[in-house]
């Protein structure tokens, strides 16, 4: 056997020798990425529940604002009736 075909012969045996690890490690960035994707998603979710929640709040005090308001408005009318 030549030199030239030892060599052949040895970088396909290598070559099959880092196949399985190759794939194995293709299917691990996969899953990799596949995992980054939902985090990403629920990450979004999440900032969108967060935006919603303040929301929420900010509504909540513009009513606590108007009853205020309100509660005055009546104790005006009632005072001006009586008075």
């Amino acid at each position: 056997m030549s030199f030239k075909d030892r060599l052949i012969q040895f970088v396909l045996s290598g070559k099959d020798e880092l196949s399985p690890a190759a794939k194995k490690a293709a299917k691990s960035l996969s899953a990799l990425t596949k995992e980054a994707d939902e985090l990403g998603e629920a990450l979004d979710a999440a900032q969108e529940t967060r935006g919603l929640v303040r929301e929420l709040q900010a509504t909540e005090r513009n009513l606590k604002q108007a009853e205020t308001a309100a509660d005055r408005a009546a104790k005006r009318i009632a005072a001006q009736r009586t008075g």
